[in-house]
């Protein structure tokens, strides 16, 4: 048996058709299965999805519509309340009256239940209509007086509105209970005269009417319940068995009940030989818990329909892998002998032989892949030669490059002259190159340098921007144009080159400036589409660029070389002017500060201004002085900080001493803030006067005559901050 398996396997592998459908055939029979597996889970997954979703759906309706229940019921409380003598008929136990202020609005609001109550808890008139009526018809409404078997003063929610009990969610109630064997879902509120509670008023609505209206909202079958789990009302047909099976126990209400108010509990139950999905929920009025209750939707469906798709699936697959079998072994059988030939093909031409062809014309795959192959062999050809053709372009742009950039450094003359020795022979039947730069102005090309002949036997060129040179400047593409076309613009000198008839030009652009052009001059051996072919045009386009940059960089340095020496200077005679000015005006500043504060204290009252006006001047052109030579020790470098604790009282008693003089020439009064708490920081007393100084004297140039200038001192973070 073993030796037979060894034998199957190797006449397997022997034969190409297998190989090639085997693979498929197993992954078509894995696909097969993992197909019928999650297209069944998918489809049973994706039902149960829309069927959670579905129950959860009907559960939110239906504690929204229970909310808006709440809110209607409490809306129509307000207007029985509010209607206008409701309370002198209440006074006065005037049944006619009470009838006929709310018989319209009980029937215009579609109110199902109305209960006018006194002030010692006895009925006086109620207005209903039975349960389940639809229409807003007059005829459904019965208006009854003092039902004796309901003892109303009992129920709390009586109590509770008779006393005025009030609490953060107001003096209206809600209960559920029975009234005339009715369950009943009521809201209650007191009716007042003043501030006097003189009745109560009830508005109630069925709740057989409200589980139906909740049914036909959200599809689903609704149940209500007591506080106690017990069924109230249920759009399920009544009976002992539903109310068995839909009754929550005494686990299932403190589930719910500890789980909060957004709580929501999940079961199964069969009914009438069907399966139903129940999300049990809370039932909460005025924030209270009243009861429960349960939507429930039928699951049988999901069964069938899973079952269905199932067996659909299993069909499908097998029927598709039959055909994959057999489709794939004739497919095989048809390939294999033409891609022997593909394959001898592709062997020869990965040993480096382009000049096999397959010869295959099919207009089918085959013939397609035997087409791309001639097409791959061919462009494999193609671009080898062009490969060997851009390697020697490299080659010459390598060469170039390193002429000019490393050979001449950033000398204008030695890069211009690198550039015409190294493009000399670049292009195949050129044998002269010059390179013409524009001049300052932007209106005259000038020949720069030339090889092999010298750059003085060529002709200076206008540049105008209404010529035609211009124009052929700014295309960046290098032109092959005749010589006389470049005659016309010459205005110096002459072409003397013998025996040529054309010149080859190409632009130098920096950028998205023209600064010159290259022109090379070809031999008599060759033609016009010889000099300027395809690679031809590249390769000089590319070392035009090149050298564009590089002229560009050259006299972007000797610009930026004469800039810095002319900075150089300026930045000399700058410091030389700080020194003369600093060192030649501070010497007579001191004396004229210390002769002005001597002769103020000696002059009579009346010459105190013109003196406080001398000193003020003398200050403010020291502290001119102090500020240029400060400027002159940073550009010097020699500017440091000398940090000692420094008690900053003392630098604001010296910086308004010396300012003073100035603010009362003004008319300005200094005043200092400093907390007695305020202790000595590490500091540059120097540094910290200077810059108080400045504030200072900016505050009293710019405040307005009279003014009053302020200092203050306070805490900051780990230091002190000064305001002005």
């Amino acid at each position: 048996m073993l030796q037979y398996m060894r034998r199957l396997i190797t006449y397997f592998n022997s034969r190409i058709r297998f190989k090639v459908i085997l693979p498929f055939a197993i992954l078509t029979l894995s696909v097969a299965i993992i197909g019928v597996y999650l297209s069944t889970r998918l489809v049973s997954g994706s039902l149960e999805e829309r069927f959670t979703r579905q129950l959860v759906e009907a559960a939110t309706i239906s504690a929204d519509l229970l909310a808006q229940r709440e809110e209607d019921q409490l809306e129509k409380l307000r207007a029985v309340s509010f209607t206008e003598g409701i309370d002198e008929a209440i006074l006065n136990h005037n049944e006619e009256k009470l009838q006929a202020l709310l018989f319209p609005l009980v029937v215009n609001q579609n109110i199902h239940r109305v209960d006018i109550i006194d002030a010692s808890g006895e009925q006086i008139l109620a207005i209903h209509r039975p349960p389940g009526s639809r229409s807003r018809s007059i005829e459904d409404y019965t208006v009854t007086r003092d039902t004796p078997v309901q003892e109303w003063n009992i129920w709390p929610l009586i109590q509770n509105v008779l006393a005025g009990v009030s609490d953060e969610r107001g003096d209206k109630y809600v209960a559920l209970t029975q009234i005339d064997g009715n369950q009943l879902f009521i809201t209650g509120g007191p009716v007042k005269q003043g501030d006097q509670i003189i009745g109560a008023a009830l508005v109630s609505s069925y709740t057989r009417d409200m589980v139906r209206s909740m049914a036909q909202a959200t599809f689903a079958e609704v149940s209500l319940y007591d506080i106690e789990g017990a069924l109230i009302d249920t759009t399920f047909p009544q009976g002992q068995e539903v109310s068995r099976a839909l009754a929550i126990g005494s686990e299932g209400r403190q589930m719910l009940a500890v789980d909060g108010q957004a709580s929501f509990r999940r079961s199964a139950v069969i009914l009438g030989g069907r399966t139903y999905d129940i999300l049990f929920g809370l039932f909460r009025a005025r924030g209270e818990l009243l009861g429960f209750y349960s939507v429930a939707l039928q699951t049988t469906f999901i069964e069938s329909y899973g079952a269905t798709a199932r067996n659909q699936m299993v069909l499908i697959f097998a029927t598709t892998l039959l055909l994959v079998f057999g489709i794939g072994y004739l497919t095989a059988s048809a390939i294999t002998g033409r891609l022997q030939h593909l394959m001898e093909n592709a062997m020869a031409v990965a040993s480096g032989d382009f000049t096999r062809r397959t010869h295959i014309s099919s207009s089918d795959e085959i013939g397609s892949l035997a087409r791309s192959l001639d097409h791959m062999t061919e462009s494999l050809a193609s671009y080898t030669q062009s490969l060997r053709n851009r390697i020697e372009e490299l080659i010459v742009l390598y060469e170039s490059s390193t002429a000019v950039t490393v050979k001449s450094g950033l000398n204008l003359d030695q890069v211009v002259q690198a550039i015409a020795t190294s493009m000399r022979g670049v292009i195949q039947g050129t044998d002269q190159v010059v390179v013409h730069l524009l001049d300052t102005n932007q209106q005259l090309l000038i020949p720069t340098a030339a090889s092999p002949e010298q750059a003085d036997i060529f002709p200076y060129l206008a540049f105008k921007e209404q010529n035609g040179l211009h124009h052929l400047l700014t295309n960046s593409k290098p032109q092959l144009i005749r010589l006389a076309e470049v005659q016309k613009y010459v205005v110096e000198g002459s072409f003397s080159v013998n025996g040529t008839t054309e010149v080859l030009i190409a632009p130098l652009i920096a950028g998205q400036e023209t600064i010159g052009m290259l022109s090379l001059f070809p031999d008599e051996t060759h033609s016009r589409a010889q000099l300027l072919d395809s690679n031809s045009e590249r390769l000089l386009g590319t070392l035009a660029n090149q050298a564009a940059i590089a002229v560009k960089n050259a006299q972007l340095f000797e610009t930026t070389q004469r800039a810095y020496r002319e900075l150089q200077k300026l930045d000399d005679l700058k410091t030389e002017f700080i020194n003369i000015a600093a060192h030649e005006l501070r010497t007579p500043l001191g004396a004229m500060m210390g002769y002005a504060s001597f002769i103020e204290k000696r002059v009579p009252p009346k010459l105190h201004k013109p003196t406080r006006f001398l000193v003020a001047s003398s200050l403010r052109m020291r502290t001119m002085v102090d500020a240029m030579l400060t400027i002159q020790r940073l550009d010097a470098g020699t500017t440091f900080l000398h940090l000692t604790p420094v008690d900053i009282r003392d630098i604001f008693k010296k910086t308004v001493t010396d300012f003073q003089p100035m603010a009362e020439l003004e008319g300005h009064t200094i005043e200092v803030s400093i907390p007695d708490r305020i202790k000595p920081v590490l500091a540059d007393a120097e540094k910290v006067g200077l810059i108080l100084s400045n504030l200072l004297s900016n505050a009293i140039k710019f405040t307005t005559e009279g003014g009053r200038i302020e200092i203050k001192a306070q805490d900051y973070i780990k230091g002190i901050l000064i305001s002005v």
